[in-house]
């Protein structure tokens, strides 16, 4: 089924070296053409036939596999920001939720999902721009989450919140989280937002420590637009991160806007994934504190 593999490779660590080897050999040994982004080509380098750079096109048959955490294969989908390319996570990372499967099975697992044999979800993700003025002066996608949230100072900040260009409220907290339901067991979790099954189409906002007694999150249809802007003027204490990576400090007056993205993530698993079970396996989900 898969004939082209595009390979993702997680940076300064130990361990992906002599899995990416692993890897490597078992997608030849099945004629499966390889290509690598830069890290995962720094380490093959005394390889034999080392990869070509990493190029994926979108046609069929084709996986991105990132080898290292959750993490990585956040960082791996900005790849294929338009394309259908289904990936693969292998986990080298603490949770292993998103990258779920075990290097040590990779062997066992690899040949049956190179075959066809495999779980597959498709995941909803954010499309994210700040504008300044009538200017654009960021933007990307996001798997997780979206996070409007304080820096560099001590004090809670005011959020404006519309939703389809209606007002909504003003909250003061640390932050705001727009969470997809993939990241609702992310950081809008740790936040006290709700957990949401990963193929609903719906989004989570989440406020960061609201100074409000009867402040709750919200879910919403993932069909809205929704617009966040930090009060106040002079220098901004403000800076938007997506998927735990900070993109910009705000200005006085920026907006963000977040809706869905036109292009959902194809996430393949081993055979007898289910969603519930890594829930109670990663995150210790109705386990008795006893």
């Amino acid at each position: 089924m898969f004939e082209r593999v595009g390979i993702f490779a997680r940076r300064d660590d130990p361990r992906v070296a002599d899995t990416l080897r692993r890897l490597l050999a078992l997608l030849r040994e099945r004629g499966v053409a390889v290509s690598a982004d830069p890290v995962a080509r720094e380490l093959l380098l005394d390889t034999p036939d080392c990869p070509p750079p990493l190029a994926l096109d979108g046609r069929p048959g084709e996986l991105l596999v990132a080898l290292g955490g959750d993490g990585t294969l956040l960082r791996a989908t900005e790849c294929i920001t338009a394309s259908d390319t289904p990936v693969l996570g292998i986990n080298l990372g603490r949770l292993g939720f998103l990258a779920d499967l075990a290097p040590g099975e990779l062997e066992q697992q690899l040949p049956g999902i190179l075959a066809g044999r495999f779980v597959e979800d498709r995941r909803i993700r954010l499309a994210w721009s700040v504008r300044r003025g009538d200017d654009t002066v960021a933007e990307g996608r996001a798997l997780n989450d979206v996070v409007v949230e304080k820096w560099n100072s001590p004090r809670l900040i005011t959020v404006e919140l519309t939703i389809d260009g209606v007002f909504v409220n003003e909250q003061r907290c640390d932050g705001l989280i727009v969470a997809t339901p993939t990241g609702s067991t992310a950081y809008a979790l740790s936040g006290g937002g709700p957990i949401l099954e990963a193929g609903l189409g719906v989004l989570s906002i989440v406020p960061i420590c609201p100074h409000n007694l009867s402040n709750r999150p919200i879910v919403i249809d993932s069909s809205a637009r929704i617009s966040l802007r930090v009060e106040g003027g002079g220098e901004s204490q403000a800076r938007v991160t997506c998927d735990g990576r900070d993109q910009l400090t705000l200005g006085p007056n920026d907006r963000v806007h977040v809706a869905r993205a036109a292009h959902a993530v194809r996430l393949i698993h081993p055979v007898g994934y289910e969603y519930y079970a890594t829930l109670r396996a990663k995150l210790h989900w109705g386990q008795s504190p006893c």
